[in-house]
């Protein structure tokens, strides 16, 4: 049976690298993995999801950012998702500022587009930043109806639909079950140690 969901009216906006290896994924020890995973410096707004994802019109600062090996060969500059995939929230998890746990993440398959040093980079950004961190964890579906650019009102830091109650239909995740639940594990596994109030 086909899934149907309201979308938020802010849409999830994120960097190009972050998407391609969201949706297309990439390649590692000779297989594609997806990405499930993005860190916020805090997250409180759960009603954001599901959203539309859309990307950031100009490429990032890969000198600063740090994209990976791995996340350089993905060729990312030119992609753009064509506004027909669709980001929901599965869990989200508060964890602490330590350095290992980025090298884990960035090494182990959850965020190997990334260098270890690049969620250091990103985090100097927030002004509000407390030395702690947010990794969502989320499930992408392709929607059968493609959003139109004039669906969409784009901003420098957020898009927001036009119009509030959106309803799509999804079709497939883009990461299979097994897939997502071995993905899913591997998190809880990781940020074990790393957790602030929160049980798993």
């Amino acid at each position: 049976m086909q899934q149907e969901v309201v979308l938020a009216k802010t849409c999830f906006k994120i960097e190009k690298l972050n998407a391609k290896a969201m949706i297309v994924g990439f390649p590692k020890d000779r297989k594609i993995i997806h990405q499930a995973i993005y860190l916020k410096s805090r997250f409180k707004d759960y009603s954001q999801f599901p959203s539309l994802i859309t990307v950031q019109k100009h490429n990032i600062n890969t000198k600063r950012w740090g994209p990976s090996r791995i996340g350089k060969s993905l060729n990312y500059e030119d992609f753009f998702p064509h506004n027909k995939y669709v980001a929901l929230l599965d869990d989200a998890y508060p964890v602490k500022d330590e350095k290992d746990l980025w090298e884990k993440v960035c090494h182990n398959g959850l965020f190997d587009v990334w260098e270890p040093q690049a969620p250091e980079e990103w985090k100097k950004d927030k002004k509000k930043y407390r030395n702690e961190c947010v990794i969502l964890l989320l499930r992408i579906y392709k929607i059968f109806d493609e959003f139109q650019e004039g669906d969409i009102n784009h901003y420098d830091r957020q898009d927001t639909l036009k119009s509030q109650n959106f309803k799509v239909t999804l079709q497939n995740p883009v990461i299979d079950e097994e897939e997502f639940q071995q993905i899913k594990k591997q998190l809880k596994e990781t940020t074990r140690p790393y957790l602030i109030n929160i049980k798993h």
